[in-house]
């Protein structure tokens, strides 16, 4: 693995050797797809995403979701869509005990370029061997597979082909997304929309191609 590389952790208040220190996006003011543009994005050399892993329930989904987040935006990081992720935790929980407590994205912790950590010694000797996601279209059309992600937010196969068209017509006509229709603009940070885009972009040849929804 090359050396080198930005390493972030999501920690707004760490000082830590080797590792640059960025907050949440809750804690930014700004929603996932705005942090992932704008804060993830200014690191051409991203290495990893190292986060912290809280024993709150409520919280690791927050931090799983945010993961898949980064995971399924090729549109905007290309292939540092596929660094490593690392969860740290503060205790010895075994991976069987983190699933009970998250539900439908236990399938995400156990894809290719996601690792556990509760030494954080060890994982500062070790963080540089770690990979990611291959860089290979079968690798990730079959990540995409593996994933569940829940379609509650909307109302019927149509609700989401109007929000999806919409949205595509703004990127083909290169219009500011804030010009969309407000339910377009709230589906942006949806984690099933982010996965329709993942869905129909095609990060080798960095373009969106016709799939069905």
């Amino acid at each position: 693995m090359e050396t080198n590389k930005e390493w972030l952790i999501l920690d707004s208040n760490a000082n830590i050797e080797n590792f640059i220190s960025v907050g949440f996006p809750d804690e930014l003011g700004i929603s996932p797809s705005e942090w992932i543009e704008h804060e993830l994005g200014k690191y051409a050399d991203l290495g990893g995403l190292i986060v912290p892993f809280p024993t709150s329930s409520a919280e690791r989904i927050k931090r799983i979701e945010l993961s898949l987040h980064v995971r399924l935006s090729p549109h905007n990081l290309n292939d540092r869509s596929l660094v490593p992720i690392v969860f740290l935790t503060d205790d010895e929980s075994n991976l069987n005990d983190i699933a009970k407590s998250i539900g439908p994205h236990t399938n995400f912790l156990l894809t290719e370029g996601v690792y556990f950590f509760s030494d954080f010694e060890e994982l500062q000797k070790n963080y540089e061997k770690l990979d990611g996601l291959e860089f290979k279209a079968k690798t990730y059309n079959d990540f995409l597979d593996s994933i569940y992600i829940d379609r509650s937010d909307y109302i019927g196969n149509h609700s989401i082909a109007n929000k999806w068209g919409a949205y595509r017509m703004a990127e083909a006509a290169n219009i500011n997304y804030s010009n969309l229709p407000n339910a377009t603009l709230e589906s942006l940070d949806s984690l099933y929309f982010n996965f329709l885009r993942a869905r129909n972009y095609d990060l080798f040849r960095k373009k969106y191609v016709n799939r069905s929804q």
